[in-house]
């Protein structure tokens, strides 16, 4: 995969700066205390190698990122099709705003997240975890 930042201190988050799900993932992000990568797909294209090695650190099918339920993916398609991963990763290239959650990365650490709730507590543990090891 090409890298992308992945220093213990910093995050990266990989949002859609077109829904209110990646607008609320955005603010959090920018509130907690470590040093933020943002990437709005909506606007910064990630590579096929990029979005492979994403959903294979997150243990996912490619299939599992997008949104087969989106009315854009529904006029390419009139069911969810038998699709390879290379199709998979086609569709991703010339459709992101089809993935369908939040990705975010700290360090190793690759996490998916589809609910406005799951990402405040992400970061809200990051930051409680550094205001612990800044009073240590």
């Amino acid at each position: 995969m090409e890298p992308l930042a992945t220093a213990e201190n910093q995050i990266t988050l990989i949002y859609n700066g077109e829904n209110s799900l990646g607008k609320q993932a955005l603010a959090y992000a920018k509130a907690a205390k470590n040093s933020l990568n943002p990437i709005d797909i909506s606007k910064d294209n990630l590579t096929s190698k990029q979005w492979s090695g994403i959903a294979e650190r997150l243990q996912l099918p490619l299939k599992e990122l997008v949104a087969t339920d989106h009315p854009d993916f529904k006029a390419l398609y009139d069911e969810e099709p038998l699709l390879t991963p290379e199709n998979w990763l086609k569709i991703i290239a010339k459709n992101p705003k089809l993935i369908k959650s939040c990705i975010v990365i700290k360090g190793d650490s690759y996490e998916l997240f589809d609910t406005p709730s799951k990402i405040q507590s992400c970061f809200d543990h990051q930051n409680s975890n550094v205001s612990r090891s800044h009073t240590s």
